[in-house]
C-alpha cells in the first residue's frame, strides 16, 4: 500500500497513538515529516573488527557478549562498567553516569561496541556507543552499512526511528523535485528522491556527502531568499534625502583631535552614499574594539542636523550610553550639534526638561537606553536612528523606536567582530561596512596565558603599575559562588583582594550586574575620575567602558569566556598612551585544549580573526550572542564549515530574483512551493 506524506504518523507499523505522540515532540507528525528529520550524523558498520584485532587510539567497533556487569561508585557518579567478550578476546566498556544498563544490558546480552580502545591495565573503551543486538539486525538495516543516528526523545530511541524513517521512505512516493534542473546540473546535486535517500541510507561516503551538499544549499538558499525579499523592501521604503557634502559635516571632522584611519573614510563615503539616496539607510557597522565606530555615527548625526533632522542613539546599557553621551558632548557640541542623555535614572525635573527640548526639536541628538523608547519619548523631527549592540534589543523595542519617525535611516553598530559567513547569515538584509584598523597612537597590547602559581607575580606587576599612577581591572566570569557553580565569585574575589597583604591597601571597588543601574555608574564614575585603583568586575564592563588610564587588566578563570568575549575585555585596556597588559589565568582543571584555544589571544589582536576562530570551536550561537542573535535554525548547514556554500546560496538566490522575482515561471512552481512551506516565501515582485 502506497502511503500519503500527509498521513499521521501513528499509523505506521510500531508507532501507535502513544509513541506517536512521542514523536511530536520530535517535530514528526505525519510521514512526510520522516523525509526531513535528518540524522545527526552517520557510524560506519560495514566492518566490525574482533576484539584481539583492536588497536589502541583507533575508533572501532566490535560484536560481543557481556560477560559481566556492575555499577561502580566513582567520585560522586554511577557508572556501569562490563565485560565484553567475542571469543577472541575482551575487553572493559565503562559506561558514565548510566547505572540503569546493569538491568538493560545483562549478563549473555550480544552487543556493539564503537569506540576508542585504551591500553591500560585490561584493555578499555570508555563512554563507547553501543547497541544490543538482535534478530532485526540480519536485514543489514542495523549492521554491515554506513548507519544513519538519529536524535532522540525520552520513549523513542534511534534504533526505534531508523526502522520507522525505512517504513516511512519505502512506502511514500518520490518527493516533487523543486530545485531548477540547470541550478542542480551547475552544483552537481542529486535530484530530491536520490538525496533523500542517501542523507538517511547512504550507499557510500561520497554519495552521502553529495546528498548532504544539496541540503546544506538548500538551507542557505531559503535564508539568503528571505533575507534578500527583506532587504528588497526596505530598500523601497522612501527616506528623506541628506546632503553629506556640506560645511556642517565638514566641520565637524575638522574639529577631531585625531585624523580619521582610511576605514573611517570608507565607512563616511558609503553611510553618505546611503543617506543621499532618498531611499531609508539599513547598515550595519562592524568595529573592532577602538576602531572608532562611534565617532563614524556621531558624523551621521552631524548629516542629519545639517537636514534639519534629529538622531536617536540606543544603547543596550547605561554605562554605554553615558559613554556614547561623553563622546557627545566632546564632539558634538562644540559643533552646535546639542545632545541629551535619556536613563531610567534620570530625575523627575530633569526628565521633564530634557523631554519638552526634544519634542520642541531643540536637542538634535538624544542618547539613551530603553527609556528612549518610551511613548512620552517625542522627537520633533526624527531621522536617522544609531542602534548600539542590536541582538542586545527585541524586535519590537527596535521596531518601536522607529515608529518615532517616518522613513528612517538605521545605522547599527557592533562590537563585535563577526565573521564573514555569520555576518551574511544574521545581516543578509543589511549593508555591512567593516572597520579592521586602531586610530593612530594607540599601543599594542600585550597578553600573557600565567597559571595560579604565578598569582602572586601579577598582583606585584598589578600594584607596580597602580604605584605609578595607573589603574586595574580584575573580572570573574561570575557574580556569587554557588554550590552548582566552581567559578570564582566577583564578591568573594573582591572580599579577599580587599583583605590581601598588599594589594589591600589600595582603592578596589566593585562592579557587577546584579547591581542597581545608580550603583554601577557611581562604582564606574569612580573608576573613570581615579578615585579608584582596581576595578573587580564581572562582563558588564564588557562593551563601552572607556578609562585611557587603564593599563592592566587580568582574567580568572579565563577558559570560561569564549574568544570573541575575551577580545571585548581586552579592549577596555590599551586606551590611552600608556603600555598595557591583558593577563589570563585558567582554572587548574582547564584542559589542554581550552589552553590551546587561550594561546590564540596570545598570538594576534586582529578581532576578524579571533571570530573566525571562535566560530569554529564553539559554533555560531555562542559567537553571536546564543538566542538573541536571531539565528535562524538550521539542521545540517554549519556556518563554519560551509561557508563556501553560503556564498553559492547567496549568488544564486540573487540571480534567481533579478529571472524571476516572483516565482512565477512554471519551472519555479515547486520551488515556489517549497519556500511557502519553509515559510520563507519572499515576494520580490512588488520590490523588483
Amino acid at each position: 500500500m502506497t502511503l500519503k506524506a500527509d498521513q499521521p504518523v501513528q499509523f505506521l507499523r510500531g508507532v501507535g497513538p502513544d509513541r506517536a505522540r512521542l514523536l511530536a515532540r520530535l517535530g514528526i507528525e505525519t510521514l512526510g515529516d520522516f523525509r526531513r528529520y535528518f540524522p545527526r550524523r552517520h557510524v560506519d558498520r560495514t566492518r566490525l573488527l574482533p576484539i584481539r584485532d583492536l588497536r589502541p587510539g583507533v575508533h572501532a567497533g566490535v560484536m560481543g557478549k557481556v560477560l559481566a556487569g556492575e555499577v561502580r561508585r566513582v567520585r560522586g557518579r554511577s557508572d556501569f562498567v562490563a565485560r565484553i567478550g567475542d571469543g577472541t578476546g575482551a575487553l572493559t566498556a565503562v559506561f558514565y553516569h548510566q547505572p540503569y544498563l546493569e538491568r538493560a544490558l545483562p549478563a549473555g546480552t550480544e552487543v556493539m561496541l564503537w569506540g576508542v580502545l585504551e591500553l591500560g591495565r585490561e584493555p578499555t573503551m570508555r563512554g563507547p556507543e553501543f547497541e544490543r543486538v538482535s534478530e532485526e539486525d540480519c536485514d543489514q538495516l542495523h549492521l554491515g552499512r554506513i548507519v544513519p543516528v538519529y536524535p532522540g526523545t525520552a520513549g523513542v530511541s534511534a534504533r526505534a526511528l531508523r526502522g520507522w524513517v525505512r517504513q516511512a521512505l519505502e512506502g511514500l512516493p518520490p518527493p516533487p523535485e523543486f530545485l531548477p534542473a540547470d541550478l542542480r546540473r551547475r552544483h552537481d546535486f542529486p535530484d530530491a528522491a536520490e538525496a533523500i535517500r542517501e542523507i538517511h541510507f547512504p550507499s557510500s561516503w561520497e554519495a552521502l556527502e553529495r546528498s548532504r551538499r544539496r541540503f546544506v544549499f538548500e538551507e542557505f538558499f531559503s535564508l539568503q531568499w528571505t533575507l534578500l525579499a527583506r532587504r528588497q523592501r526596505v530598500r523601497a521604503v522612501p527616506a528623506p534625502s541628506f546632503p553629506s557634502d556640506v560645511p556642517e559635516a565638514h566641520e565637524f571632522l575638522k574639529g577631531l583631535p585625531f585624523i580619521l584611519t582610511d576605514g573611517q573614510g570608507r565607512t563616511l563615503e558609503e553611510i553618505g552614499a546611503d543617506l543621499r539616496s532618498g531611499h531609508a539607510m539599513q547598515r550595519l557597522l562592524l568595529g573592532d574594539v577602538g576602531s572608532g565606530k562611534t565617532v563614524v555615527a556621531l558624523w551621521a548625526a552631524a548629516v542629519a542636523r545639517a537636514a534639519g533632522r534629529q538622531s536617536a542613539f540606543l544603547a543596550p546599557t547605561e554605562i554605554l550610553a553615558r559613554q556614547h553621551y561623553a563622546s557627545a558632548l566632546k564632539f558634538c557640541e562644540p559643533r552646535g550639534i546639542t545632545s541629551a542623555l535619556f536613563t531610567s535614572s534620570m530625575g523627575a525635573k530633569e526628565r521633564r526638561e530634557a523631554l519638552k527640548k526634544l519634542e520642541l526639536g531643540e536637542t538634535a541628538l538624544a542618547v539613551g537606553t530603553h527609556a528612549l523608547l518610551e511613548d512620552r519619548v517625542k522627537f520633533s523631527a526624527l531621522g536617522l536612528a544609531i542602534i548600539d549592540e542590536q541582538h542586545r534589543f527585541g524586535v519590537e523595542q527596535r521596531a518601536r523606536l522607529a515608529e518615532k519617525g517616518q522613513g528612517i535611516h538605521q545605522l547599527i553598530l557592533t562590537a563585535t567582530p563577526i565573521p564573514r559567513t555569520l555576518a551574511l547569515a544574521l545581516y543578509g538584509d543589511l549593508d555591512v561596512s567593516a572597520l579592521r584598523e586602531k586610530p593612530p597612537g594607540r599601543h599594542p597590547i600585550r597578553t600573557r596565558l600565567s597559571s595560579e602559581a604565578k598569582r602572586e607575580v601579577i598582583y606585584g606587576y598589578m600594584e607596580e603599575r597602580v604605584r605609578e599612577g595607573r589603574q586595574a581591572y580584575v573580572v570573574y566570569p561570575a557574580v556569587e559562588e554557588s554550590d552548582k557553580s566552581t567559578r570564582k565569585a566577583a564578591v568573594q574575589m573582591y572580599e579577599q583582594l580587599k583583605r590581601h597583604r598588599r594589594l589591600g591597601k589600595l582603592r578596589i571597588g566593585l562592579v557587577h550586574g546584579r547591581l542597581s543601574s545608580e550603583e554601577r555608574e557611581t562604582a564606574m564614575s569612580e573608576f573613570r575620575a581615579g578615585l579608584l585603583d582596581i576595578l573587580v568586575a564581572t562582563t558588564v564592563i564588557e562593551v563601552g567602558v572607556d578609562v585611557p588610564n587603564a593599563c592592566f587588566m587580568l582574567v580568572e578563570q579565563a577558559e570560561l569566556f569564549g574568544l570573541s568575549q575575551l577580545h571585548q575585555l581586552r579592549g577596555r585596556v590599551g586606551r590611552g598612551p600608556f603600555p598595557s597588559v591583558f593577563a589570563m589565568i585558567p582554572s587548574p582543571e582547564a584542559g589542554q585544549e581550552a589552553l590551546s584555544r587561550l594561546h590564540i589571544m596570545e598570538r594576534t589582536e586582529d578581532g576578524f580573526e579571533i571570530a573566525e576562530q571562535d566560530l569554529k570551536l564553539r559554533g555560531p550561537g555562542q559567537v553571536a550572542g546564543t538566542r538573541q542573535s536571531g539565528l535562524p535554525e538550521l539542521q545540517l548547514a554549519d556556518l563554519a564549515l560551509d561557508a563556501e556554500w553560503l556564498e553559492v546560496a547567496r549568488r544564486e538566490a540573487h540571480k534567481l530574483a533579478q529571472e524571476d522575482p516572483g516565482l512565477i515561471k512554471p519551472e519555479h512552481q515547486e520551488l515556489r512551493r517549497f519556500l511557502e512551506g519553509a515559510g520563507r516565501l519572499a515576494r520580490l515582485a512588488r520590490t523588483a
